[in-house]
């Protein structure tokens, strides 16, 4: 049968009819087909949700619509989970004695994600309201407020340096360089903002050109089996006792390499050795990690890592030995205090931290891009290092006031009443 379209008004010829009614079609057709590919990837509980509204009649176009506006596509896409919807330890709600009309943490944006996000996004699921989170105010704010809405996890590290690396150079363990990659891209994400052990963009440009004087084969290796540990794509991760796991073999082999290069007296020893005592404390068997850090001390002695360095001329170098010597010391105050001993260095490095307003690229800043936007956040590493160094000073005087070497209670605090 020919095919009739009548016109929408006088003006429009029969051509533009056929055209405007292709469009229709070719709009619903494109409609129909997004719908059910959305259906078949949404989790089992929405779906059924969508499948039980067009049994009762809905316009599929609507449905669609509605799970555009109720973030329900944010779920469905193969990008991480961006929603917060993790319920705050012990209670699901801010305590009441704080709920107070001169408490401004209420109105943050933070505090809509954290506590009242879980409500407003179920209640617009059931079709109960349509919740807006307030407008954060500040230019920096408004540009960058993914970091509120979003859980950290769900971001993804920027980092030119990272992506010009090849592992393989430096590992025997594994050939893919866009895997190992990946694994450091997930280590700087999630473990290295709080236990560095070296400054990430002096290490990796070694990596880069080959400079062993940051960067060996056995630091390689323990980085990589600590980045399993911290990659989410890896089933079983936590089972670090499975030989034909990857971070098992990569450890094995930082291990073998250890033994025939514990004797070095260099920086990057000191790094491997710190990196595998960290490794061992993750998984428990501080016991068994406690001679890696006793080694690493015992070489920052001989190297005088806690000095200031007015006998080193290469800035460079200067660079590294500050910044590790800061890494050691805060770790080793978070292994003191929580074993009950007294701390293993007695002082803070001698030479400070420099302020981050003022040294902004000192640190290694990496940036943040966040599910579905193409604004690049600054992780602003430099503030939260130098904060963290600040905090983990106190908790040093605080342990060297209350231990003793052998885990022993000093006299020297007052007792409370």
């Amino acid at each position: 049968m020919e095919c009739q379209y009548a016109s929408a008004h006088r003006e429009e010829t029969v051509s533009a009819a056929l055209k405007r009614k292709y469009r229709e079609e070719h709009e619903k057709s494109s409609g129909y087909e997004e719908f059910f590919s959305t259906l078949q990837s949404c989790p089992e509980k929405d779906a059924m949700t969508v499948f039980s509204l067009m049994r009762q009649g809905a316009d599929p176009g609507a449905l669609l619509k509605r799970m555009r506006d109720c973030d329900l596509l944010l779920q469905l896409s193969v990008v991480p989970e961006t929603r917060r919807r993790y319920q705050f330890p012990y209670l699901a709600s801010m305590p009441i004695r704080l709920q107070t009309p001169d408490n401004p943490y209420l109105n943050s944006l933070l505090y809509e994600t954290t506590f009242r996000g879980i409500a407003h996004q179920d209640d617009r699921r059931n079709g109960r309201g349509n919740f807006q989170p307030p407008q954060p105010e500040g230019r920096w704010l408004v540009q960058h407020q993914n970091i509120y809405l979003q859980p950290y996890h769900a971001a993804e590290v920027i980092d030119h340096l990272v992506d010009h690396v090849q592992p393989s150079k430096w590992t025997a363990v594994a050939s893919d360089d866009h895997l190992m990659r990946t694994l450091l891209k997930a280590y700087i994400l999630h473990e290295y903002p709080t236990f560095p052990v070296f400054h990430k963009d002096i290490f990796f440009q070694a990596m880069i050109d080959g400079d062993r004087r940051y960067c060996s084969p056995m630091l390689v290796n323990a980085l990589l089996a600590e980045a399993c540990h911290s990659f989410i794509g890896i089933p079983n991760r936590d089972q670090f006792w499975v030989p034909q796991s990857l971070r098992y073999r990569f450890l094995a082999e930082a291990k073998r390499l250890w033994e025939q290069e514990s004797n070095k007296v260099d920086l990057v020893t000191v790094q491997a050795a710190t990196l595998l005592n960290l490794i061992y404390s993750h998984n428990g068997m501080d016991k068994v990690g406690m001679p890696y850090l006793t080694q690493a001390l015992k070489i920052a002695q001989q190297i005088d890592l806690f000095g200031d360095n007015a006998n080193e001329k290469n800035g460079r170098m200067v660079h590294a030995r500050v910044f590790t010597a800061w890494a050691l010391f805060n770790w080793q105050c978070i292994q003191s205090y929580y074993y009950y001993r007294a701390p293993l260095i007695p002082d803070p490095p001698a030479t400070p931290l420099p302020c981050p307003d003022e040294h902004p690229f000192w640190y290694g800043d990496f940036k943040l891009r966040y599910p579905l936007s193409s604004e690049l956040v600054p992780a602003q590493y430099g503030h939260y290092f130098k904060a963290v160094s600040g905090l983990r000073s106190i908790v040093h005087d605080m342990a060297a006031a209350s231990y003793n070497q052998d885990g022993t209670q000093t006299d020297r605090l007052p007792m409370a009443a």
